[in-house]
């Protein structure tokens, strides 16, 4: 069964966290970066590549997102091309495409 991107991101944050930190942490940082960094692309024009880097709360490690805004047949969509926890890079799909991560 294929992982969600989700479910590597915290893989990524268990080198920082351990087993049970990482899936809490992720559980709080996930919602708290998407949501910031949607906001972010809901201004930047369409094709116009966004990156951001976050510092988690504590120092231990930065999260880097990156993506961009396109008009779709759905309306404007929101991409996500890349997500970085400290060196390593998070896999978004199994195909290593990038992934739409809102629509409407």
């Amino acid at each position: 069964m294929a992982k969600n991107w989700t479910e590597n991101f915290k893989e990524a944050l268990v080198k920082y966290y351990g087993e049970t930190g990482a899936v809490s942490s992720a559980n709080v940082l996930i919602p708290a970066i998407m949501r910031d960094f949607c906001s972010m692309l809901k201004e930047a024009e369409p094709g116009h590549k966004v990156s951001e880097d976050y510092n988690t709360e504590d120092k231990k490690t930065v999260i880097h997102v990156q993506g961009h805004r396109v008009m779709s047949t759905k309306g404007v969509e929101f991409i996500l091309t890349a997500v970085k926890v400290g060196d390593e890079n998070v896999t978004l799909s199994d195909e290593g495409e990038d992934i739409s991560i809102f629509a409407g």
